[in-house]
């Protein structure tokens, strides 16, 4: 993840966490003893928050931290984080979202009635987030609490969604060969991706920089502009 062009921090194979500061990239770090980040996020420099399947990590700018209250099986698999900030979210597979603010980490809440997998999560500001789940549902922060899911998907044509905010306004969420957006509170129908393709062609991930431009990876071609 990187905050800006002269700070990234990256996770790695057996655990590390590897920083880039003005064109060097610093010695890798350890950031989890018996598993490895699977999930990176920072809000600055010196705020980055890590996940694994069952631990969370954070960074305070020169070294890393297990956070031990978010640790554990009963807190179900960590599924995405995202920063905005001074405070980060982190989603896992019990369909529950846990904050990490300075007062630290709130304790896992119950956002999905039904318990289904949130698969990824982004938070553009402290006031707004965008979660999905493995069954085509959506549903957002407002920075007092969370939405109820809204069914984007009606075909739950989900192999693992992704999705990316760039503003409080927007968002778009990928799932298979489909997409939706998100503006002004109102998600828009699943389009296909790539129409005429083979129906298990995926898109697996997408990053948005603005509502006019987002890039997914996936599908026959490997890389997708919208």
């Amino acid at each position: 993840d990187c905050v800006s062009s002269e700070f990234c921090m990256v996770g790695t194979g057996r655990g590390l966490g590897i920083a880039y500061r003005n064109g060097v990239w610093d010695q890798p770090q350890q950031a989890f003893v018996d598993d490895w980040p699977d999930h990176v996020a920072c809000a600055a420099p010196s705020f980055c928050v890590a996940a694994s399947t069952t631990d969370v990590a954070v960074y305070d700018g020169s070294s890393w931290h297990n956070s031990l209250h978010a640790r554990g099986t009963a807190y179900g698999v960590w599924t995405d984080v995202s920063c905005a900030e001074s405070r980060c979210s982190a989603a896992n597979a019990l369909g529950e979202i846990d904050t990490l603010t300075a007062d630290g980490w709130g304790g896992p809440i119950p956002v999905m009635p039904t318990g289904a997998p949130l698969d990824a999560i982004d938070c553009p500001s402290v006031t707004f987030c965008a979660a999905v789940d493995g069954e085509g549902n959506a549903l957002t922060f407002d920075g007092n609490g969370w939405s109820e899911p809204t069914l984007v998907d009606s075909a739950h044509l989900s192999a693992g969604h992704s999705v990316s905010c760039p503003t409080v306004r927007f968002c778009m969420a990928v799932s298979q060969n489909q997409y939706s957006t998100l503006h002004e509170n109102a998600w828009s129908p699943p389009k296909s991706a790539f129409p005429g393709a083979d129906s298990t062609t995926s898109l697996v991930s997408v990053s948005c920089v603005s509502s006019t431009l987002c890039v997914a990876v996936g599908g026959p071609t490997g890389t997708y502009r919208w």
